[in-house]
Parts: structure tokens; C-alpha cells; sequence
């Protein structure tokens, strides 16, 4: 048996062991699993059940949202992506401390976006906004606009002349 000093000793060899179980300060489960590493409850279950290691990527949904419950039927797989939209239709408050999403008031058919507002709506009142607080860079903007008009105008008008001469010549 390898000695230890009596404050590096790890695992279950450390005199202050507790069974290799703990639960962190967010509610998930961890498991000692040796060479001084922990890791997530919920994780090892999901490898389990698939039979080969999860990527770092995945994500493990508990279905009734109690972070400690680690049973293969309370487990779902998502991609980092999927898991979030998840949580953001179901609006759950566990997940994010929040209440289930509302419908937009200006537009009800329409997706919430942000504010009362579907995207369209909000994306109005913003530049509005912003124009109202700049006005000075928003004249700016109008001049340089105006002037990019003007220059593709007169492009098109050199193009279209130069293929009427063209037609000219063919004819």
C-alpha cells in the first residue's frame, strides 16, 4: 500500500472522507471517480444509458427540474443550442428565474421579442429613439445616404447610356 502524507492523503484514505458524494452550491450531484476528480451525477447516469462518453458539448435536461433527482427517466439529452431554446419556450422559472414568455401586445400573431414588442415593432422604436437622441449623426447618416444615391444613379444612368450605344451599333 502506497503511504501518504497524513494531509495529501486522497479519497476515501483521507481521515475528514465522506462517501465520495456531495452536492454543490447549485443543487447538481458530484461523484468522486478517483485521481482526485469529481463529476457530475447526472452525467454518469447519461453516459450510462448511452453506453459511450458524453461530448462536451452535450447538455443533460432533468425533466422535473430538481437537479438532485439523477434517475435515467428524469434525464433528456440536448445539444447546448436545443437545451436553451428548451428552457426558453417552457420558460421555466427554475431554470432561468423567470415567468413563462408573453405574447407581444403590438402584434399578438407575431413572436416576443422584447418589451411588449415583436422584433419588427422594437426594431422601430429603437431607431426612432435613437434618431431622436442623435440628431446630429442622424443628419450625417441622411447626407451620406443621399450622396451614396446620387452615386448609384448616376452609375446606372452611364450604364444604361453606354447600352443604348451598344444597341446602336448592333442595329
Amino acid at each position: 500500500m502506497l503511504r501518504y502524507p497524513k494531509k495529501s492523503r486522497p479519497g476515501p484514505l483521507h481521515p475528514l472522507w465522506k462517501g465520495g458524494r456531495k452536492t454543490d452550491e447549485r443543487g447538481y450531484v458530484r461523484i468522486w471517480i478517483g485521481c482526485r476528480k469529481w463529476k457530475y451525477e447526472h452525467r454518469l447516469v447519461m453516459e450510462r444509458l448511452l453506453g459511450r462518453p458524453l461530448l462536451r458539448s452535450e447538455s443533460v435536461h432533468h425533466k422535473n427540474g430538481n437537479r438532485g433527482d439523477n434517475r435515467s427517466g428524469n434525464l433528456e439529452l440536448y445539444s447546448p443550442s436545443s437545451h436553451m431554446v428548451h428552457h426558453w419556450r417552457e420558460g421555466d422559472i427554475e431554470a432561468f428565474g423567470r415567468p413563462p414568455r408573453q405574447q407581444p401586445v403590438c402584434h399578438p400573431d407575431r413572436p416576443y421579442y422584447c418589451k411588449g414588442m415583436c422584433k419588427q415593432c422594437y426594431s422601430r422604436r429603437s431607431a426612432r429613439e435613437w434618431a431622436l437622441a442623435n440628431p446630429e449623426r442622424r443628419r450625417q447618416q441622411g447626407r451620406l445616404y443621399y450622396q451614396r444615391h446620387l452615386e448609384q444613379e448616376r452609375a446606372r444612368s452611364r450604364i444604361k447610356s453606354r447600352c443604348q450605344r451598344l444597341q446602336k451599333k448592333l442595329a
